[in-house]
């Protein structure tokens, strides 16, 4: 049987119950998995100077792409991305994307409009707005893949599916070294080629036409083309720009289609958050984040089903990580894991941990055991801008639409057990949109 690695280290999290870490072996290299709260906040807040570096590598010497992601870089390369990616994602940017996020919901409306009744797989609706939203906040390309399947948004996110083989993959994360030597990559040349095409031609039709756009693009275009020796390259600007480009597509529209998938389940909770959206009298950035219901109604989706099932840190100097009166020796090269799907279905932290119940977080400040975005300074620093355009997208379905699933039998949701990245099951998540006018 299958299991994906949330799943594989549960059973490890309740196998040792009263331990607050358990000794493991990752790929014949010993590992600490993590289950008291104190433990991991001091490892990877308080001691993050002997923490600080993710534990995949890729051979970053063969692949530029993913040598700009913020998520794999290491050391001093990633406190430089890291404060590229706040620069470029700070309130006020993302209010200036706004008005690009509210043309993307205007099209998907139009489309939900146009098939109700009709069954749609969440994961693919969302990706379809969540494509659109970050290609025109990112790229600054103004496309709709809900009215034309070869819209240039649908294009960018059929490239990012595409993957070298499974072997390819395995080697490039866990085996560096021998990817090196082979010059095997993570992100194939196709799909690099592609990206770098996209920005060279924006930048022309921007250099040509004298616009600039307010879009994450510009950022770095600005740089280049005023610059008489600018910071980076247009394969580097590529680079990074799809790396925002994953971050703001899988994972948001992951979280938007579970969340619209559990509404339909839950009518009545549906129906609050309809009430509370229809007593705003207008809608803009700063009224959907005051919406807390549906605030306290994502993260409890968060909860059931984090982006990240699993967070590992390398330990890159050693330690003497204590626990009451535990102590644990974490020598360098060592890595420590977090188990964040075990600790979110913990009764000791949540009862009825399988109930899905937004009261837990419903006017009530985030607890110690909620982090679905991971903890200290490498938490994901691109969640303000994915929680906005996921609010605003429920929003306009919600005060529109009303939200069925498409089975009659349907239940809560099973995570992939073959993708620790997708976790979306495999026979999809079915919805009906219905029109409230018509009850």
């Amino acid at each position: 049987m299958k299991r994906n690695s949330g799943q594989v280290y549960s059973e490890l999290y309740w196998k040792y119950p009263e331990e607050p870490a358990i000794g493991v072996y990752y790929l014949r290299k010993p590992q600490l998995l993590l289950r008291d709260l104190d433990l991991i906040k001091t490892a990877v807040v308080k001691e993050f100077t002997s923490f600080h570096d993710n534990i995949f590598s890729t051979g970053l010497e063969n692949d530029l792409f993913l040598s700009f992601n913020p998520f794999m870089a290491k050391g001093e390369r990633w406190k430089t991305l890291r404060s590229l990616h706040t620069k470029a994602l700070t309130t006020n940017k993302i209010k200036g994307m706004y008005p690009l996020m509210v043309d993307v919901c205007q099209e998907m409306k139009e489309y939900v409009n146009q098939n109700l009744g009709t069954p749609i797989e969440a994961k693919y609706f969302s990706g379809q707005y969540t494509a659109d939203s970050v290609a025109c906040c990112v790229f600054g390309l103004k496309t709709n893949s809900f009215a034309d399947p070869g819209a240039e948004s649908t294009k960018l996110s059929k490239q990012l599916s595409k993957r070298e083989s499974s072997l390819s993959v395995m080697i490039a994360s866990l085996m560096p070294r021998i990817a090196s030597l082979l010059r095997i990559r993570f992100i194939s040349k196709e799909v690099t080629d592609f990206f770098i095409k996209v920005v060279e031609d924006i930048y022309e039709y921007r250099k040509q036409n004298n616009v600039t756009r307010n879009d994450f693009l510009q950022t770095f275009l600005d740089d280049y083309i005023t610059s008489e020796t600018p910071k980076y390259t247009l394969e580097e600007i590529a680079a990074y720009t799809m790396t925002f480009f994953i971050d703001g597509y899988e994972t948001s529209s992951s979280l938007m289609a579970f969340t619209l998938y559990i509404l339909g389940l839950y009518p009545k909770i549906q129906e609050r958050v309809r009430e509370e959206i229809t007593e705003v009298s207008h809608i803009d950035y700063e009224t959907i984040h005051d919406l807390k219901y549906l605030d306290a109604v994502i993260n409890e989706t968060l909860r059931l089903y984090p982006p990240e099932l699993l967070l590992t840190r390398q330990c890159t100097q050693d330690i003497l990580l204590k626990s009451g009166d535990r102590t644990y020796p974490v020598t360098k090269g060592m890595s420590i894991a977090i188990p964040i799907y075990s600790i979110f279905r913990d009764s000791q932290y949540y009862p009825e941990p399988t109930v899905f119940d937004p009261s837990r977080f419903y006017e009530k400040p985030l607890p110690p055991s909620f982090f679905p975005f991971g903890l200290g300074p490498r938490a994901c620093s691109g969640s303000t801008f994915a929680l906005t355009q996921i609010k605003l997208a429920l929003v306009y379905l919600l005060e529109n639409f009303k939200v069925i699933p498409r089975d009659a039998d349907a239940a809560m949701p099973e995570l992939n057990p073959r993708n620790t990245i997708v976790i979306v099951p495999p026979g999809g998540l079915w919805i009906k949109f219905e029109n409230i006018i018509s009850e």
